[in-house]
């Protein structure tokens, strides 16, 4: 059903046009999104840009979020402490004091390589 999905955004006329208009749109196309969440993956496809912010294809809470982009040089700057979470069957992390569910990844060596 997934795959039906997928392959209906990508051939469905109006998801075409809306994505041929907001690339026509585009002036900058050197930019980065930070996000919480995949919402910034999604731009980046649907403008045709490479992803250019480390936090695409993860998860991060609204308030672990705001400690991360009020200092985000620090994060930035910080190692990752891998750890397994019952909750979740993506890498997890912890980055300083906030954490990180790599939801698109496979394996921690996969999600540190792309952050």
């Amino acid at each position: 059903m997934k795959a039906l999905k997928n392959i209906w955004m990508e051939y469905n006329p109006l998801v075409k046009s809306r994505k041929k208009r907001m690339r026509k749109k585009l002036r900058n196309k050197n930019i980065t999104f930070l996000c919480p969440n995949c919402i910034g993956g999604i731009l980046f496809h649907d403008l045709g840009l490479q992803f250019m912010s480390p936090t695409v294809n993860l998860m991060i809470t609204q308030t672990d979020f705001v400690k991360f982009l009020l200092d985000i040089e620090y994060y930035l700057n910080e190692k990752f402490e891998f750890y397994t979470d019952s909750k979740y069957k993506c890498p997890c992390a912890h980055l300083g004091d906030i954490d990180i569910h790599f939801t698109h990844y496979h394996t921690a060596k996969e999600a540190e390589m792309k952050w």
